[in-house]
C-alpha cells in the first residue's frame, strides 16, 4: 500500500510504504477516517482492564460534592493516568500505584501490538493545598522523566512470532 501526503497545497509526488517497505505498517495510519473510532475501541478496552485491576482515584465534585472515581483522562492519542495520596503521607506508595497502572496499560497495549514511547512519557506531582476546606490552590512539580526514581517504562519492540 502506498501513502501520499495531501495538504491544502495539493498531493505529494513522493509516497511512503509500498512493496519495498521492510516492515508492515501498524495501526490505521494518520488521516484514516476510522482512526478515531479504532482508538476509542482500543482505549475503552485498556481503561476497562486497568479499572478492574489497577488503582482508581476518588475525587469529589467541588460544586455538587458528589464522589466520582477516575483512572485518567484520554485525549486523541494521549493518556494521563492518575494516582493520589489523600493524606500526603505516602508519596512512595502513590508512585507505586501509578507505576502499577502504567505497567497494566503498557502490558495490554503491547498485547494489542502497541507501544509506549518512554522518551515521550513523563509524570508530575500535583499538590493541592486546601484552606478551611473551601478554597484550594494547586502547585505542580516540574515534569519528571519516566525513568525517575528507578521506575521505568519498558522500551520494547513488537516481536514477530515467525522469527
Amino acid at each position: 500500500m502506498k501513502f501520499y501526503l495531501r495538504t491544502a497545497y495539493g498531493d505529494s509526488n513522493e509516497f511512503y510504504g509500498g512493496s519495498h517497505s521492510a516492515l508492515p505498517f501498524q495501526g490505521v495510519c494518520q488521516g484514516n477516517g476510522v482512526g478515531p473510532a479504532i482508538w476509542l475501541a482500543t482505549s475503552m478496552v485498556l481503561m476497562d482492564m486497568v479499572c478492574a485491576n489497577g488503582n482508581l482515584v476518588n475525587f469529589y465534585s467541588p460544586i455538587s460534592h458528589q464522589p466520582t472515581n477516575l483512572l485518567g483522562l484520554l485525549y486523541v492519542d494521549d493518556c494521563n493516568l492518575f494516582a493520589i495520596d489523600n493524606d500526603g503521607l505516602h508519596p512512595q506508595a502513590t508512585i507505586l500505584q501509578l507505576q502499577r497502572n502504567i505497567n497494566l496499560w503498557q502490558g495490554r497495549l503491547a498485547a494489542m501490538g502497541g507501544l509506549l514511547a518512554p522518551k515521550k512519557s513523563s509524570w508530575c506531582g500535583l499538590l493541592a493545598m486546601c484552606l478551611q476546606g473551601t478554597r484550594c490552590t494547586f502547585h505542580m512539580a516540574p515534569l519528571i522523566p519516566s525513568n525517575a526514581y528507578g521506575y521505568r517504562l519498558q522500551s520494547s519492540t513488537p516481536t514477530n512470532p515467525s522469527t
